[in-house]
């Protein structure tokens, strides 16, 4: 990838330390899936994914999304007084998704197959509310550009996940080892992030309060109405197909699912999740005037990221099963087999996922929605024809492959066309 093009936009310093924390963070993780591969059964990693999948859904949820606007905040005040405000929103939902779990968590476990879980009610709330601050205290990092924070707390988050997950793992205590290791992987950062706010965090608490948070609330109502609608869709749109297949054949094959994908986003998630972040940043600052340097951003980071993302995609279309069977061991050729299937759809997600801030910035959340809800549509019309005519699962993730590679290359187009019109509009 050229970086010399970002040294323009004064984004390369702040990538490549975002990239070297995420990639100790990401090689921690690799190292020790073969280790972790032959401590848990698929079906453990069954049960972790679906913990995962609820984390993932009560973290957006948590603070309404009111935390993805810290970073288009110029005032600081401001800011540090939406920073509390969310604080207090999660407060809040916390206690009601621990009551709501505990009259009806039973019957949502049941449902998707997963009944071992009504019994850590406690670990999932827990988990949802630490992993929600810490995508909170991130976008406080974000704001004040402070990735050094970022890139230290995503190494510590995992080799203190990891280790736990390995040593629960000799005890033999079952998917609650994993469990325990992820909730720690999500949210252990906070610790390291926190010591930076003696200096960039503005605890001045004077004011007007109500007045102040009546006024957050209302100029960025757009994240609850569409940003936090597009975030569900797209996180039950990504874990849908995990979810599908154990509701569609067994907790083995969701287990060898989510190890192809968890093992596929660790190597991807490298450069992807790193520009993500700093990209974020910087057509932050820029604002809704300057669209014309965001089209710049956004056609150089899309050009670059292919030209690292297809060699990697050919990579593990050719030799990902033999990869696996070598590495993981003979139990996960299924899951090798499965990351050759989506390499096309790792491509296409990798160049395409990182341009969706443009949506935040430019304020058409309600796109995001659209393409979102579009397809989680689609998935479902692809479970309704599997689950009709009993499709075999190679099939099933087959066609997930190709509808979710068209997604994202619908998603870049109409990215390219907001622009457009934004620039058209000036």
């Amino acid at each position: 990838m050229n970086l010399n093009i970002l040294k323009p936009n004064g984004i390369l310093k702040n990538f490549l330390t975002v990239m070297v924390g995420s990639g100790l963070a990401r090689i921690i993780s690799i190292l020790s899936i073969p280790i972790l591969s032959r401590l848990y059964s698929p079906e453990d990693f069954g049960v972790l994914a679906f913990y995962s999948i609820l984390i993932s859904f009560i973290v957006p949820w948590a603070s309404l999304s009111y935390s993805q606007a810290i970073p288009l905040i110029k005032n600081k005040k401001l800011a540090a007084r939406l920073f509390f405000l969310c604080c207090f929103i999660m407060f809040l939902f916390s206690i009601a998704l621990y009551f709501f779990l505990f009259f009806y968590g039973a019957d949502l476990f049941d449902f998707f197959g997963f009944t071992d879980l009504s019994s850590w009610v406690q670990m999932i709330v827990f988990g949802g509310l630490f992993a929600a601050f810490y995508e909170l205290a991130s976008t406080w990092a974000i704001r004040n550009k402070n990735f050094n924070g970022i890139a230290k707390s995503q190494c510590m988050q995992s080799f203190w996940g990891n280790f736990l997950k390995i040593a629960f793992g000799f005890l033999s205590i079952g998917p609650i080892g994993l469990l325990l290791g992820q909730l720690v992987n999500q949210s252990a950062g906070v610790l390291v992030l926190l010591k930076s706010w003696r200096k960039e965090f503005s605890w001045d608490l004077k004011g007007r309060l109500i007045a102040d948070a009546k006024l957050l609330i209302g100029h960025f109502s757009e994240f609850p109405i569409y940003k936090l609608p597009a975030q569900t869709f797209s996180i039950l749109a990504a874990n849908a197909p995990i979810l599908m297949v154990s509701m569609l054949y067994n907790k083995a094959v969701m287990g060898q699912l989510s190890m192809a994908i968890m093992a596929l986003s660790l190597p991807v998630g490298l450069l992807g999740g790193a520009l993500a972040k700093v990209f974020y940043a910087e057509i932050s600052s820029l604002g809704k005037r300057r669209v014309s340097d965001i089209k710049k951003l956004v056609i150089n980071l899309q050009k670059n990221l292919f030209f690292v993302g297809a060699p990697i995609a050919l990579g593990v279309y050719l030799f990902a099963e033999n990869f696996f069977v070598v590495v993981l061991g003979d139990q996960w050729r299924l899951a090798g087999s499965f990351s050759s299937i989506l390499a096309p759809f790792l491509l296409f997600q990798f160049t395409s996922s990182p341009l969706m801030e443009v949506f935040n910035v430019l304020g058409r959340q309600v796109l995001n929605v659209y393409l979102q809800a579009a397809r989680l549509f689609g998935l479902v019309c692809i479970y309704i024809f599997t689950n009709n005519y009993s499709i075999d699962y190679q099939y099933f993730i087959v066609a997930l492959s190709i509808f979710l590679s068209l997604f994202y290359i619908v998603t870049s187009f109409v990215v390219f066309w907001l622009i457009k019109r934004r620039l058209d509009i000036l």
